[in-house]
């Protein structure tokens, strides 16, 4: 997102449409996606995601992984069961 200048849940790059998409390319499942963008601190994502209904949700659903990652000022946090 950072490097194409986009911020959203599905991308134009080929392979890379969706969330799970992108996670089948890393060998894994997924089945919720959270992003954010603006700050490089964590706290400041974490506290955008818990206070959004729909992100606070994919927060506290029954997960077996959690995967988040930062480039500069975006941040992503995939849920797989």
């Amino acid at each position: 997102m950072e490097t194409l200048n986009f911020f959203a849940h599905e991308s134009q790059v080929p392979g890379k449409k969706t969330p799970f998409d992108r996670a089948k390319r890393f060998g894994t499942s997924a089945n919720s996606e959270n992003i954010f963008m603006g700050s490089t601190d964590g706290r400041v994502a974490n506290q955008a995601w818990f206070h959004s209904p729909g992100h606070h949700k994919n927060m506290l659903g029954n997960h077996r992984r959690v995967g988040m990652g930062r480039s500069g000022k975006y941040w992503t946090e995939l849920f797989g069961k």
